[in-house]
C-alpha cells in the first residue's frame, strides 16, 4: 500500500480521514452489495464497528495535534527563508495530494448511492426497472475504472509528496534522536489512519444502506 511515511505525513493521513471519511488506503473501494435485512449479530457488530470508528479518529485527532506541536519545536518553527520555501513546495505537493483523497471520498459516496439506486431497481415491477438494471451494471464498470485511476493519481502525488518531504527533512536536521523518534510516532499514525479508513471502508460495505430491525437495535443498547 503507497502512503505518506516522511514527517507531516499526519496533515495529509490524518487530516483527510477527518473530513473526507475516505483516507489512506484503499480509498475508494467499498464494495457494492446487495441491500439484505441485518441480523441482530450484524447489526451488533456494525453498531460496535461504528463506535470503535469514532473512538478511533478522536484519539487519532489528539495524536495529530501533538505530533505537530511537537514537530515545530524540531524544526524551530520553518524560520530559515531556504526552510520556507521546501516547506511551502512541501504543503503545495501534499495539497494535491489530499485533493485524490476528496476526488476518492466524493466516489465512495457514489458507490453508497448506486447501492441504494441497485436496491430499489431489483425491487421494482416497472418495466422500466430492467432497463435502470442496465444502465446501473454499465455504470459500476465506469466507477471501477474511475477507482483504479484516482488509485494510480494519488499515488503519483503522494510520490511527489514524500520526495519534497524528503528535501526538507534533511536541511530541517531530522536525523536527531527527537526527530527519528518523532517520525516512528509519525509513522504509527499514518499506520493506525490507514486501520481507520479500512474501519470506515468496511463500515460503508457490510452496514451502510442496509435495513434492521429497529427493536433489535433497542435490545442491543440495552446489552441483551
Amino acid at each position: 500500500m503507497n502512503k505518506i511515511t516522511t514527517p507531516l505525513l499526519l496533515i495529509a493521513a490524518v487530516g483527510v480521514i477527518g473530513t473526507a471519511q475516505a483516507q489512506n488506503a484503499k480509498p475508494a473501494a467499498e464494495k457494492i452489495t446487495m441491500n439484505k435485512q441485518m441480523t441482530r449479530e450484524e447489526l451488533r457488530a456494525c453498531m460496535k464497528l461504528q463506535d470503535d470508528i469514532k473512538a478511533a479518529a478522536a484519539s487519532i485527532e489528539a495524536e495529530k495535534a501533538k505530533l505537530q506541536e511537537d514537530k515545530l519545536k524540531l524544526t524551530g518553527g520553518g524560520n530559515s527563508e531556504q526552510l520556507k520555501a521546501l516547506k511551502a513546495d512541501m504543503e503545495a505537493k501534499l495539497a494535491e495530494a489530499k485533493s485524490r483523497d476528496e476526488a476518492s471520498a466524493d466516489h465512495a459516496k457514489r458507490v453508497e448511492a448506486w447501492n441504494a439506486e441497485w436496491k430499489e431497481a431489483q425491487e421494482s415491477t416497472m418495466r422500466s426497472a430492467e432497463k435502470k438494471r442496465k444502465d446501473l451494471e454499465s455504470e459500476r464498470k465506469d466507477m471501477d475504472s474511475r477507482m483504479r485511476k484516482l488509485q494510480s493519481e494519488r499515488d503519483a502525488r503522494i510520490a511527489a509528496y514524500n520526495a519534497a518531504a524528503e528535501r526538507y527533512n534533511a536541511l530541517a536536521g531530522t536525523g536527531s534522536a527527537d526527530a527519528v523518534a518523532w517520525n516512528k510516532r509519525n509513522e504509527a499514525l499514518a499506520d493506525r489512519g490507514d486501520e481507520l479508513l479500512e474501519m470506515r471502508s468496511t463500515y460503508s460495505a457490510d452496514c451502510a444502506n442496509r435495513k434492521f430491525d429497529e427493536r433489535d437495535e433497542q435490545a442491543i443498547k440495552k446489552g441483551k
